[in-house]
C-alpha cells in the first residue's frame, strides 16, 4: 500500500517538532507507517526501559501505558537535546511540545481482520463499553442521539463520548460523530451477545428524525475569533491547521483554546469539540 502523503507529513513534522504522535484507531497502520519511515529506529513496545535512545526513538502502542509513556517521553526529551521521538497511540500523550498527526485507516474493512479492535474495546472502562455498544446500531450520530440511546442525559453522556473520541473509538464527522465499520461490528457483536440489541433498536425506532446541523453554540463571553477557532476545533482541526487556515500564529490558537476551556469549565480540546456539537 502507498502512504506517501503520511510519510511526507511525518518527515516534515519531525523537522519542526521533537515529539510527534501518530494518533488513530487500532489497526489503522500507525506501526507500519513509522516502520516504513524509520526502519532502523530504536523501538520500544511493552518494555519501556530505554538504554540508548540514539537520535530517533519509537514508542509503539503507547495507549497501553499512557501515563508511563508521557513521563518517559518528557524526561528523555529533557535529558537528550538531539533526541526526537515518534509515538504511535490510540490516545495522545497530551504533553508540552507534542505534535499530533492523525492516521486514518488505509482500508477500514481490513480493521476487522486484526486483533486491534477487540483489544482496544476491552481496554475501555465499563461506561465507555456500554455507550459504544449502544451506539453500534448507528454509523453516524450526534450527541443528542447518543444521549437517547444511552438512556442518560447529555451531561452524563458528553464526557464518556469525549473519552471515546480521545481513544479513537469514535471519530468526529462534520458536526457529529461516526464509528469505523470494524469498531461498530465488534461492539454490535457484544451488544447482541449480552441480549441488549432489541431494547436499543426499539429505543432507536422511537427517536425523532435528526435535526439538521446547526452552527456552533454562541457564548457572549467568547470573541468572534474564538468562535471561529471553536468551529474548527469541532471540525477536528489541529492547532497548526487552524493557525494556517485563519492566518494567525499557532501560539495565538493555543491562547484562544486555553481561554475557551477555562470559560466553559472544560479540561481538554476533545471535550471542547463535544461541547460545540451539543
Amino acid at each position: 500500500m502507498s502512504r506517501t502523503r503520511e510519510l511526507t507529513e511525518l518527515g516534515r513534522a519531525l523537522t519542526q517538532h521533537r515529539l510527534v504522535t501518530l494518533h488513530g484507531p487500532g489497526g489503522a497502520g500507525k506501526t507500519w507507517l513509522v516502520n516504513a519511515f524509520a526502519p532502523g529506529a530504536v523501538a520500544v513496545t511493552e518494555d519501556l526501559v530505554v538504554r540508548d535512545p540514539g537520535t530517533l526513538l519509537v514508542l509503539d502502542g503507547a495507549e497501553r501505558a499512557l501515563d508511563v509513556c508521557a513521563t518517559v517521553v518528557t524526561e528523555l526529551l529533557a535529558w537528550h537535546a538531539d533526541l526526537r521521538i515518534v509515538v504511535t497511540s490510540t490516545e495522545v500523550l497530551d504533553v508540552p511540545g507534542e505534535r499530533v498527526l492523525r492516521v486514518a485507516p488505509f482500508d477500514e474493512t481490513a480493521l476487522v481482520l486484526t486483533e486491534a479492535v477487540p483489544a482496544a474495546y476491552h481496554r475501555l472502562d465499563t461506561e465507555e463499553r456500554l455507550l459504544l455498544r449502544r451506539l453500534s446500531v448507528l454509523t453516524e450520530f450526534d450527541l443528542a442521539t447518543a444521549s437517547a440511546l444511552a438512556f442518560e442525559p447529555l451531561g452524563a453522556v458528553a464526557p464518556v463520548l469525549a473519552r471515546l473520541v480521545a481513544k479513537s473509538m469514535v471519530l468526529r464527522s462534520g458536526a457529529g460523530f461516526r464509528l469505523l465499520d470494524a469498531t461498530r461490528a465488534y461492539a454490535a457483536f457484544d451488544l447482541a451477545a449480552r441480549g441488549e440489541a432489541e431494547a436499543v433498536r426499539e429505543r432507536l425506532r422511537g427517536l425523532p428524525a435528526p435535526a439538521p446541523p446547526r452552527d456552533v453554540p454562541l457564548d457572549p463571553a467568547l470573541t468572534g475569533r474564538q468562535h471561529e477557532v471553536l468551529g474548527l476545533v469541532a471540525a477536528g482541526r489541529t492547532n497548526a491547521e487552524i493557525a494556517a487556515e485563519l492566518g494567525i500564529a499557532e501560539r495565538t490558537v493555543d491562547h484562544h483554546v486555553g481561554h475557551m476551556l477555562t470559560r466553559l469549565g472544560l479540561r481538554t480540546r476533545t471535550q471542547l469539540a463535544v461541547w460545540a456539537s451539543a
